[in-house]
C-alpha cells in the first residue's frame, strides 16, 4: 500500500494497480478540476487537469509508505512546501509527474 497526497486533498490510500480521479480543489470550496493516480510497475503517475476557467499556478505531490512519510506538522495538516515533488507554472491546464515507486515496496502489498 502507498499513500499519496496531492498537496491541500488531504491523505489518501491508494493501492497497486489501482487508478484513482479525485478532484481537484482550489481555495478549499471550489473544483477546478481533477487529480488522476494511476502506476505502472515501478512508477506512480499523477496528472493534475483543470477544467476552464481555472489554471495551475503551483503543484505539490509528496509519495510515502506511511502517514509519517508525509511532511506534515503537529496537528496533521500536510505541509506542501516540503513535498518531494513540487512546480511552479505559468498558468497551465495541466501537469504530469511520474514517480519512482518507493523502495521496497511492490505492487500487491
Amino acid at each position: 500500500m502507498l499513500l499519496i497526497t496531492p498537496a491541500g486533498m488531504g491523505l489518501d490510500y491508494y493501492y497497486c494497480d489501482d487508478y484513482e480521479e479525485v478532484d481537484l480543489r482550489g481555495a478549499k470550496n471550489y473544483v477546478g478540476g481533477s487529480v488522476i493516480i494511476s502506476n505502472c510497475n515501478t512508477k506512480i503517475h499523477v496528472e493534475f487537469q483543470t477544467d476552464s476557467p481555472w489554471k495551475l499556478v503551483e503543484t505539490h505531490v509528496h509519495v510515502g509508505v506511511t502517514l509519517d512519510d508525509i511532511p506534515h506538522t503537529k496537528k496533521w495538516n500536510a505541509k506542501p512546501g516540503k513535498f518531494e515533488y513540487s512546480a511552479e507554472h505559468d498558468y497551465v491546464d495541466s501537469h504530469y509527474y511520474s514517480i519512482p515507486i518507493p523502495e521496497g515496496v511492490e505492487c500487491g502489498e
